[in-house]
């Protein structure tokens, strides 16, 4: 343990960190606790019932109790800790409640450390509530993990989807939204899966999930008028012209987003902070590579440049958008490219830039730029000043989807959603520039 280094008070150490503190604070082979002999030894005398001193009694099955011992299972569970704390003379306890066969499986992980192979999806869910619920730290969402993901089919991916312990494990719910969006398609086609997941009411934590990985398979009109009519549906609203305002109070980063790296041209590695002096601004053009670089998205790679407008005010001007993957997909997404930047520019220890979000779209193979103001005017920076620049930039596909679908069929979308009074400025300039220029394609 000396020859690890310290990792700092609150600081979740890297995963390099994780797995170097692993490998070096590894227990003997005399302690390791995977001994099948160990374990055969600890599940035969669950099953064989041998000095059991607790039953767990079902009272609503009318079931046959489970035996089991005191000690092993206030070793693994709080709750049965407190509750056996209370004194010798508790030798039964009852769950009415409760699922045998589920508290089965809980108790005997607690023997065995492991799961009964045939459990099914929604089983292994239970199993892992029930522990959470209990206490029992030691079975995590790794336990079941194959249980879930592995057994997951078009029948039962949605009653999966829904299940309340879901929420509570990132590993497997993304895991589940991940086979969810890849079918999305067939799922909603499909009325007996389609109506569960709208009057059920998919999280809207996951929902965001499928739609992120959808939007990297849409490449019709067809599947973009079924996504946008399903998420309509879903969220309960008359109109796609409110589902595109909705969505952009939808935490598409999760609640506690991150800084977005930057990239300088040609160059694939990342930063979070972008640094300029004065004397760049002062020096450098449009071409200039000290002024220039890629936020880089989940989608888009959004090309940003720094320049002075006439009144001498520093801005930020969006340039253009590429395919993040490099691979050039035909995604319907392409189209309209949409994202909000929450900017931090900082100088001499100040942030300077004090506005909201800036909401930015890109109509396909449209000259149109945005600029934002940073709060900074050329005259204020001396040579050697630095600014420094980070953002936090959040894509919305639903967005871009949602454009997509009104500029298929523009003529109708006037008609039916008057886009002319309730589509936002930005969505409606991208909508109407992008008809200007490629009427063939509307």
């Amino acid at each position: 343990l000396a020859q690890v280094a310290p990792v700092a008070s609150g600081v979740l150490p890297t995963p390099a960190e994780e797995s170097r503190l692993r490998s070096t604070t590894r227990a003997p082979p005399a302690m390791e606790l995977s001994n099948p002999k160990l374990q055969a030894n600890m599940l035969r005398l669950f099953e064989d019932r041998a000095f059991a001193d607790l039953t767990l009694e079902f009272p609503s099955e009318g079931a046959m109790p489970i035996y089991c011992h005191r000690a092993v299972l206030a070793a693994h569970s709080e709750y049965f800790a407190a509750e056996l704390s209370k004194g010798p003379s508790v030798t039964s306890l009852q769950f009415p409640k409760k699922p045998r066969r589920i508290m089965q499986q809980v108790v005997r992980f607690c023997y065995f450390g492991e799961l009964d192979e045939t459990l099914t999806p929604l089983d292994a869910l239970d199993v892992i509530g029930e522990a959470r619920s209990q206490g029992i730290t030691a079975m995590g969402p790794e336990n079941v993990e194959t249980l879930v993901l592995d057994q997951l089919t078009l029948h039962n991916c949605v009653k999966v989807l829904l299940h309340e312990e879901l929420l509570h494990h990132a590993l497997l719910y993304n895991g589940v939204c991940k086979y969810v969006g890849a079918n999305f398609f067939e799922i909603i086609a499909n009325p007996g899966l389609r109506d569960p997941m709208i009057r059920g009411k998919v999280p809207q934590e996951l929902l965001i999930i499928i739609l992120q990985i959808v939007a990297q398979y849409a490449v019709d009109a067809a599947q973009v008028e079924e996504l946008v009519r399903f998420t309509t549906e879903w969220a309960d609203l008359d109109s796609q012209c409110d589902l595109l305002k909705t969505s952009k109070q939808w935490l598409w980063t999760g609640a506690e987003p991150l800084l977005t790296p930057f990239r300088k041209e040609n160059l694939g590695q990342s930063e979070i902070e972008w640094k300029v002096t004065g004397a760049e601004l002062r020096e450098g053009d449009e071409d200039s590579e000290a002024l220039t670089r890629y936020v880089v998205g989940e989608f888009f790679e959004w090309c940003v440049r720094l320049d002075v407008a006439p009144e001498g005010k520093v801005r930020l001007v969006y340039e253009s958008t590429a395919d993040a993957t490099g691979k050039n997909l035909p995604r319907c997404i392409n189209r309209f490219p949409a994202a909000a930047f929450a900017w931090q520019v900082v100088l001499h220890g100040e942030d300077k830039f004090h506005e909201r979000p800036v909401f930015i779209c890109f109509p396909e193979k449209v000259s149109l730029h945005w600029s934002t103001s940073i709060g900074v005017s050329l005259s204020e920076l001396a040579d050697t000043d630095e600014l420094v620049i980070n953002v936090c930039m959040t894509e919305n596909p639903l967005v871009s989807l949602i454009l997509y679908y009104f500029s298929s069929d523009l003529k109708n979308t006037v008609q039916t959603e008057d886009i002319l009074n309730r589509l936002p400025h930005i969505e409606f300039r991208c909508v109407s520039s992008y008809h200007l220029v490629n009427p063939q394609g509307s």
